[in-house]
Parts: C-alpha cells; sequence; structure tokens
C-alpha cells in the first residue's frame, strides 16, 4: 500500500473513532483505534519485515504491546489497546482510543519518514 492510501485508512479508522465516542460505543472507538494503529505498525512492517511482527493488526499491536525492542510509551500505548474490558485488572485499559492510536501512528512516521495522519483532518467518509 502507498502511504496515502494507509493514510486514507487511518483517516477513515480516526473519524469511526470520533463518531464512536460520540455515540457512547466505547467498543467500536477502541475497535477503531486499534485499526487505526495496526494500519501503521503494518505500513512499516512492509517497508521493513524485521521491524514488527505480525499479519494483522491486532498481532502487531500485541508484538509492539510485547515489547520487542519499542520503547516503554509504545508498549504501554499498545497494550492499553489490545487489553480488553475484561481483562481489564491485569492490564490497563484504554481510556482513549484516538489518542493512543495517534501516539503509535506518530511514532511510525518517525520510524518510516512519511506522514500517515492526514495533514487534512480526519474525513467523514
Amino acid at each position: 500500500m502507498t502511504a496515502e492510501q494507509v493514510r486514507e485508512k487511518i483517516a477513515q479508522e480516526l473519524g469511526r473513532v470520533q463518531r464512536a465516542v460520540k455515540t457512547g460505543n466505547f467498543g467500536l472507538a477502541r475497535v477503531c483505534g486499534r485499526r487505526a494503529a495496526g494500519m501503521a505498525l503494518l505500513y512499516w512492517r512492509e517497508r521493513r519485515p524485521e521491524a514488527v511482527s505480525g499479519r494483522s493488526f491486532m498481532e502487531a499491536l500485541k508484538y509492539a504491546a510485547a515489547g520487542a525492542g519499542f520503547p516503554e510509551e509504545i508498549r504501554l500505548t499498545a497494550l492499553r489497546l489490545v487489553t480488553a474490558p475484561g481483562e481489564a485488572g491485569k492490564a490497563p485499559l484504554t481510556l482513549n482510543p484516538e489518542d493512543d492510536a495517534r501516539t503509535i501512528i506518530r511514532y511510525v512516521e518517525e520510524q518510516v519518514g512519511e506522514p500517515l495522519l492526514d495533514p487534512g483532518g480526519i474525513r467523514d467518509l
């Protein structure tokens, strides 16, 4: 996928996060936040296969949550995103899936040297 295609998909997912939060659907917000962050991680994997493991968004996020050379902030952010509400006693649960997704996406932007967050803002697609 091109950076433009990934930017478009990430923008769509972040827009879905915002709409889900507005309607009180926090479960959907978490799912969309995971997708957005996972897309960025998989984009990085396409460029540097040794950087990220996993073939799905969740596998890539779980890889980041496990550490694997990621900075502590990114590891903890990924852990919050992959933690299910029923597991919240074992690990932290994300309270802001949009911010957590953006943290991971910004980190990936630094690694690949390309912007992945749409500079035009979130689009309602």
